[in-house]
């Protein structure tokens, strides 16, 4: 039952994208529920070749299951719909949005939970000390101060930090966000130059700027 509401939510939510064009294109064919997918954590995935949505069967419904069903029909939209000039345009813009992350961005605090996934441990380890260049955790555990901000620098970059590792990923994200409503406005100033009215866009870019490029 809560797969079946998550089907149900994903594609109200593409339905109600209505700006952008030919959006309710993408809602066609069998949505198929497997037990597993090739990655063990992959909760949903776009087969291009096959032209097929996947989704392993889910236990609970809330945003973020909508968000994952409605970031592949994402994957559709960009392969299926997206013009070419669009998805170079899109491109462009991933690429200088990496030269432009944000000028400050903070470090948990002790008692936090980390916030960047570590190889080899299932739970995010509990901050208990920073000092010098070192994150201390309470497993004995340590990291560097100066590589946890140029991370977390590099992921507030994007919209989510799945959104750094490509064009495609960082649309498919920029997709869902933006019919989720979540996505922030200077991301959503670009998804709505490029995508909806067919023009480029250049990180940190204001209205003001836009209008004037028309004339």
């Amino acid at each position: 039952e809560a797969t079946k509401t998550v089907i149900e939510r994903a594609v109200k939510v593409v339905r109600s994208m209505t700006e952008v064009p030919r959006v309710a294109s993408i809602i066609y064919g069998n949505l198929f529920i497997v037990g597993q997918l090739k990655q063990p954590r992959t909760l949903a995935w776009y087969n291009l070749m096959a032209d097929e949505v996947y989704l392993r069967p889910h236990a609970r419904v809330d945003s973020e299951e909508t968000h994952n069903l409605t970031h592949e029909f994402g994957h559709r939209y960009w392969f299926k719909v997206l013009t070419q000039k669009a998805r170079s345009q899109w491109a462009t813009y991933h690429m200088l949005r990496g030269f432009h992350p944000p000028s400050e961005v903070s470090l948990p605090k002790p008692g936090d939970a980390f916030p960047i996934p570590i190889a080899g441990k299932k739970t995010p380890p509990i901050v208990l000390r920073i000092e010098g260049d070192q994150v201390f955790f309470t497993d004995g555990f340590a990291v560097s101060r100066s590589k946890t901000l140029a991370i977390l620098r590099r992921d507030a970059t994007y919209p989510t930090p799945y959104a750094t590792t490509s064009p495609e990923e960082h649309f498919a994200e920029a997709f869902a966000m933006w019919g989720l409503g979540t996505l922030k406005p200077d991301h959503r100033a670009a998804f709505e130059a490029i995508v909806i009215r067919g023009e480029s866009y250049r990180p940190g870019q204001t209205s003001a700027t836009r209008v004037a490029s028309r004339w």
